[in-house]
């Protein structure tokens, strides 16, 4: 308990320093704000780890060459998408597709073809999948300023946790009817309905975050539809960390592991964390990228 409460603090003032440094380095660099680029960063540091984990917990199932193919393409997909766009990662995930296509003719002695499947499996998810959290950290430059990113993603990072939190605070104290046995045991429908009201508070305080830090940001003229799309994505995003934990859940089972990783002492791996956060993401990319843009 020790353990997770100080590895818990650790990834908060983490959490809190890259939103800080994203919200005030205004400064640009390469073209973008240096403030997003770190955050960019941090994202592809989160996916490389990811994606070792999957291919560590894999272990057997793929092959030395499969397991370097998934580790690296973070570390090119991410900054692409950074630097050049979104465009870039649909590129690089088609150059990726045909290297690994390759990779199984010419190492046909050694390759399968479930091997290959695990491959795009770890580009998805989680590398795909974080580097979409990069059209949204730069969406001011696609909208010209009429959409700002800092609480959407602070949303994305904040929903996840206090869902988590408010899940097992409810189902410890409440406890009940068992949400999906045969996967997780322990998770309850009790401990569900607490963690969509966690999420749905977060939403709204990722809302009025930046408004603390002094930038009144509005999404709609009338702040009582900004707290209903905030608090609404909140509500979303919480049933999507739910059922992306139960993902997570299966695939641990499947393989028969316990956790995903040890990096985070007391809380696993870095997948352990940041399942429920992959299964929001789309929707924020979504809301931010293609909605609202054509709203406002």
């Amino acid at each position: 308990m020790k353990k997770r409460l100080i590895t818990g603090i650790a990834i908060l003032i983490w959490i809190v320093a890259v939103f800080l440094l994203k919200f005030y380095l205004q400064a640009e660099v390469l073209g973008r704000k240096a403030g997003s680029l770190i955050f960019d960063f941090c994202l592809m540091i989160i996916a490389v780890i990811g994606a070792y984990e999957m291919t560590r917990a894999l272990g057997d199932k793929m092959i030395k060459t499969e397991k370097v193919l998934a580790v690296l393409f973070p570390i090119a997909v991410m900054p692409l998408a950074s630097l050049i766009g979104m465009q870039a990662t649909v590129i690089a995930m088609l150059v990726a597709a045909v290297v690994t296509l390759s990779l199984f003719v010419v190492r046909y002695s050694v390759a399968t073809i479930e091997g290959i499947a695990y491959t795009f499996l770890i580009f998805c998810y989680p590398t795909i999948i974080l580097a979409l959290l990069v059209a949204v950290n730069h969406i001011e430059m696609f909208t010209n300023g009429k959409i700002d990113s800092f609480a959407p993603l602070l949303t994305t990072f904040v929903v996840s946790p206090l869902a988590d939190v408010f899940a097992y605070t409810v189902g410890s104290i409440v406890k009940g009817k068992k949400l999906c046995p045969a996967i997780s045991p322990n998770k309850t429908v009790s401990g569900a309905i607490g963690g969509l009201i966690g999420g749905t508070l977060g939403g709204i305080i990722a809302y009025f975050v930046p408004w603390l830090l002094g930038a009144k940001v509005h999404y709609f003229s009338n702040i009582g539809f900004d707290l209903l799309l905030f608090g609404g994505l909140g509500f979303v995003c919480s049933v999507l960390t739910e059922f992306g934990d139960l993902v997570e859940s299966a695939i641990k089972r499947k393989l028969g592991i316990k956790d995903m990783g040890n990096i985070l002492p007391g809380h696993g791996g870095m997948m352990d964390r940041i399942d429920g956060l992959l299964f929001a993401s789309p929707l924020m990319v979504i809301v931010f990228c293609v909605i609202l843009p054509l709203a406002l």
